[in-house]
């Protein structure tokens, strides 16, 4: 769970900074994201790995959307 909020936060942060900034938050929070997944199998916990799935996508196209 721990890893999962950290990389929310991260994605809140990185929407609140620019170019270089933005980027490592945003790559800080995916890595979070899969750390959480590692954890969250989708056979042990389907909902939780669908959560952490779903925010690992938004950050990583948070991520996609700033790069050139």
């Amino acid at each position: 769970m721990t890893q999962n909020n950290l990389g929310i936060a991260l994605r809140v942060q990185a929407e609140r900074s620019e170019g270089a900034d933005a980027v490592r938050l945003l790559r800080e929070a995916a890595a979070a994201h899969r750390a959480a997944l590692e954890i969250w199998t989708p056979n042990e916990f389907p909902h939780y790995h669908d959560l952490a799935t779903t925010n690992l996508a938004n950050a990583e196209e948070a991520l996609f959307r700033l790069q050139p």
